[in-house]
């Protein structure tokens, strides 16, 4: 028998799927390239940089407080106290300009669909973007500035609120629409607000266009500091250190943990913006205090860390251990408030706090200290114990809490993770400690006096098991909602099992082994997606409809 190099490769490819076919999960990272900044000497940053990703590029804010920075090589530099950094590279990693906003010290941008970005500023202060300034509105009364920022940095008025407490922006995809959130109010101006815009102990929410136009306000009762929003449900969540005794939602009233008035008990909830009421809400009894939240179609997801016990709808956690204070609990919520489960860990709760959650799993990281005793567990299984100088890794759960993997992180501080829309690619910030070298290629040391320095660097990532074994085994996908077919193809497959409208266009994106671009086209969800330009291998397909993310592998023979 004749055997040409077309079969030698499929059994090369074949013969690996074999092999795994019975491995545990085995876990592969590759980082493909890195970015640095530098904080000089007497400049302090006053909160974790942040990611996002748009129009296929990629936004680093970097809060910092002093007179320079240095982004890969650029240094930018201020007169101002309090800055932030706004970098913009492509996916690839290469810078493409930045620039300054003076004058304030932390933001959460909303972006636009222009490459833009609303943010909340305090209009007491002085803001300044290059030559462009907003002197501050007032000397006394305190005020939110709503601004429209776009991707070169020019400011635009939107709207002012004469009014302090905490305020947060989120977009609902279904339109667009944005809502701004106040809550905890400690003044707003009556003169302003002679319709019940704002009142103290309750929750004001502020509808707008994509536009910026003001559409609706309501007024929730009840104190929230943050909240998500999946189509019109809104899902709400706060801490109440700063609260009474006797706290009420929706007329219900609860009483705060009693034994310690400065602990941080957990209020949440989930509100209807089309029916106008709570559909649930409930308060978590806790010593500890809220980490990180996540809202999803099908879930809400709750992070809270707490010291011996946790207490909930009657419901009484102990904590494994009384040796370590750092422990977390992770519950996750139905969409009609029903508990679906919750897990525990002991030790590395101070970094949990960062959730990130894609195709079906859900990402945190975890630091596990020295000056601990014992190991981190998670749902009563130890998983690493601590060694000096410490442990930092990526627990990934599935959607029901279990332990996935849990992968060691290379030497440094990660301080925040975030995915892309390419599903197999995530990106870490770390703070830089000694030497941290990455696949034998980058090697940075932090070797200057009295300084801080950062790395910034993006990390490809896939599970072993799921890239060669379940693709051959059937056409089971990682988002069952739709399936390739025929599945492995040779030159064009069909979508199926997505209940969307057969003639709509939909973005496509295939990506190879190795994270990169094979493919990218729009066309009708009922038409063929043609791949006979793709060699032979194992892809990973990508499906953006109606602002929603879909995602699966598929064979190419």
């Amino acid at each position: 028998m004749k055997i040409s190099i077309k079969h030698i490769t499929f059994l090369l490819i074949l013969v690996p799927f074999a092999l795994h076919a019975q491995m545990e999960h085995k876990y592969i990272q590759k980082y493909w390239w890195t970015k640095r900044f530098t904080v000089p000497s007497g400049v302090y940053t006053v909160g974790n940089p942040s990611f996002y990703q748009h129009d296929k590029k990629l936004y680093q804010f970097i809060p910092f407080s002093g007179d320079s920075i240095c982004f890969d090589s650029v240094t930018l530099k201020s007169d101002k106290p309090s800055n932030i950094l706004i970098a913009v590279c492509d996916l690839k990693g290469v810078l493409k300009h930045s620039f300054l906003l003076k004058g304030i010290s932390l933001i959460e941008p909303l972006f636009t669909e222009d490459g833009g970005f609303y943010i909340i500023v305090d209009g007491t202060r002085d803001l300044y973007s290059g030559n462009q300034s907003f002197n501050k509105l007032t000397n006394t009364a305190p005020s939110s500035l709503l601004l429209k920022c776009n991707i070169d940095g020019h400011l635009t008025a939107i709207d002012t609120f004469y009014v302090s407490g905490n305020v947060c922006l989120r977009r609902r995809d279904i339109d667009g629409n944005f809502f701004a959130m106040f809550s905890n109010i400690t003044y707003y101006d009556s003169l302003f607000y002679k319709d019940s815009l704002f009142q103290y102990g309750k929750t004001t929410l502020i509808e707008f266009s994509s536009a910026g136009k003001r559409i609706k306000k309501r007024l929730l009762n009840g104190i929230f500091s943050n909240f998500s929003i999946w189509e019109n449900r809104l899902d709400l969540y706060g801490k109440t250190s700063e609260i009474p005794l006797d706290y009420t939602i929706a007329n219900k009233r609860y009483s705060r943990n009693v034994i310690d008035i400065n602990t941080q008990d957990i209020v949440m909830g989930a509100y209807n913006l089309k029916d106008e009421k709570f559909i649930w809400h409930e308060m978590i009894r806790t010593n500890g205090g809220l980490l990180t939240t996540f809202a999803g179609e099908h879930s809400f997801l709750v992070a809270v860390g707490y010291n011996d016990t946790i207490s909930f709808r009657g419901r009484r956690i102990n904590s494994d251990t009384s040796i370590h204070s750092d422990k977390t609990i992770l519950l996750s919520f139905s969409n009609n408030g029903l508990l679906n489960w919750y897990k525990t860990s002991v030790n590395g709760n101070s970094t949990m706090s960062n959730i990130q959650v894609t195709k079906q799993k859900i990402h945190f990281l975890v630091y596990t200290y020295p000056t601990l005793p014992g190991e981190f567990s998670w749902d009563h299984t130890k998983l690493q114990t601590a060694s000096p100088p410490f442990g930092s890794y990526r627990l990934t759960l599935d959607e029901m809490g279990n332990k996935v993997s849990f992968t060691p992180i290379p030497h440094g501080y990660p301080s925040s993770l975030y995915f892309g829309l390419n599903p197999y690619h995530h990106y870490l910030n770390y703070w830089l400690k000694d030497t941290v070298t990455f696949d034998a290629k980058y090697k940075i040391s932090y070797n200057q006096c009295c300084s801080k320095e950062f790395l910034f660097t993006s990390a490809y990532s896939y599970d072993s098991i799921e890239l060669a074994y379940k693709p051959l085994r059937s056409n089971a996908t990682v988002n069952t909602i739709f399936e390739v077919f025929p599945n492995p193809t040779t030159t064009k497959f069909k979508l199926k099992g997505l209940a969307l409208n057969a003639k709509a266009p939909v973005e496509i994106s295939i990506y190879d082994v190795n994270g990169d671009l094979a493919l990218s086209k729009i066309q009708n969800l009922s038409e063929e997606v043609d791949v006979s330009s793709l060699k032979v291998g194992v892809y990973f397909l990508s499906v953006v409809y109606n602002g929603k993310h879909y995602s699966t592998k598929f064979m190419k023979n």
